[in-house]
């Protein structure tokens, strides 16, 4: 459910821009300058990074290529650029000028962070944990370090030693909504809920305004089944944010579990309407036509739901088959539940339902050899039981079907 931050919409308030920052007062206060007529290259460098301070990164690159033409074994000119680099986008390049400030300095640790970094930024999230650990290795071990490994962690699954770095952090910065907000979406992945509800509680002491958080919060609550708490949350964030689309395709799932179905049917209208046209998003508000009798509208939405995921294909022309039997159109319900098998035919489900369409078309011996298979695949004790009944109604004899 929760994929990553970057889902969520959450950006780090650290960036490669605050690097150019920090490397400003390493220059200015390690490397002394030399008087000359010709600028120095550590002259060209310092002005480099005040052109990337200004955010003229053209200008910055001109900066660093001039201290790297004096200097070719400039490591942090090499470092500099490669971070100009990465702000206009141009990453080939940008990795190419840190490979070298690697090459120049093998110990050069903020050029690993920064490295890593931008491969974080690229999803190479394999060389960007390799590029953070090689610059801890190396004595970089700033805190923004252990922040951006734990983003990478949250990125590659891997959500303990997510939450080991985001603890870190924490420790220093215990404020810290973004980071709360990151630990939160580890732990629901850990389906431990109640420090993740506890992070998010955080989130919204230290900004109130935070829409997002009710969001996710909300989200959690759906998850353990607490749906009026959900609702409550999902108020919130609409209140703080009446055109987050998601969020009222979230209440209104939150609604058609707590069988409120006209709610649940007016929040997936606000979501479609407002462009949240996913497939998730049809299919819910089929369900909900479906139970609200409205077997067309239901048609409609498991057909949208279709033409925009094939991979599904089988759960939407499953349920499109159900409300075809709602309309007594049992024939085209059978070509969808025979569709389905073909499909997947360990969708088990299916069996039980076209066995009641065939019955209601008398094809008797058809029908029971759908529940039979239904009672050999099915896990649901109820309707296994139902099928045995239905069995025995048709003039089938119980121990056949075992």
């Amino acid at each position: 459910m929760f994929n990553s931050l970057r889902h969520l919409g959450i950006k780090s308030e650290s960036g490669i821009f605050t690097i150019l920052l920090i490397i400003t007062v390493l220059l200015l206060t390690a490397m002394p300058l030399t008087v000359n007529a010709e600028p120095s290259a550590e002259e060209y460098n310092n002005h480099g990074i005040d052109w990337g301070a200004e955010k003229n990164f053209e200008q910055a690159i001109s900066e660093f290529t001039k201290a790297i033409t004096i200097n070719p074994r400039f490591e942090y000119a090499y470092n500099n650029r490669a971070m100009a680099y990465c702000m206009l986008k141009k990453f080939d390049l940008a990795f190419s000028d840190f490979d070298k400030a690697i090459e120049v300095n093998p110990k050069f640790g903020f050029a690993y962070y920064c490295r890593g970094h931008a491969y974080y930024t690229q999803g190479q999230y394999q060389k960007a944990i390799a590029d953070i650990n090689k610059a801890i290795e190396n004595k970089y071990q700033r805190i923004d370090v252990y922040e951006t490994r734990a983003l990478v962690y949250l990125e590659l699954k891997r959500y303990p030693e997510a939450i080991a770095d985001f603890n870190k952090v924490l420790i220093v910065d215990p404020r810290n909504a973004f980071l709360h907000y990151g630990r939160s979406a580890a732990y629901s992945k850990l389906e431990q809920f109640r420090q993740a509800i506890e992070d998010l509680n955080m989130v919204i002491s230290i900004n109130p305004q935070a829409g997002d958080a009710y969001n996710y919060r909300g989200l959690i609550y759906s998850q353990l089944q607490q749906y009026n708490q959900a609702i409550d949350d999902y108020d919130k964030a609409i209140e703080i944010d009446p055109h987050q689309r998601s969020t009222y395709m979230n209440r209104g799932f939150a609604y058609y579990k707590l069988n409120k179905y006209v709610q649940a049917l007016a929040d997936f209208d606000k979501a479609i309407n407002s462009s949240l046209s996913t497939p998730y998003t049809y299919f819910l508000r089929g369900n909900t036509y479906l139970w609200l009798k409205q077997y067309d509208k239901a048609i409609a939405d498991y057909n949208k739901a279709l033409t925009l995921d094939q991979q599904n294909a089988y759960t939407y022309i499953s349920y499109r088959g159900i409300a075809y039997m709602g309309l007594g159109k049992f024939k085209k319900s059978i070509a969808d539940f025979d569709k389905v098998i073909a499909i997947n035919p360990h969708f088990t489900d299916v069996y039980y339902t076209k066995g009641v369409a065939l019955m209601n078309l008398y094809r008797t011996q058809e029908a029971i050899a759908a529940f039979r298979q239904y009672i050999r695949l099915g896990t649901d004790q109820t309707y296994i039981d139902n099928a045995k009944n239905f069995i025995i109604q048709l003039g089938g004899h119980p121990q056949s079907e075992i």
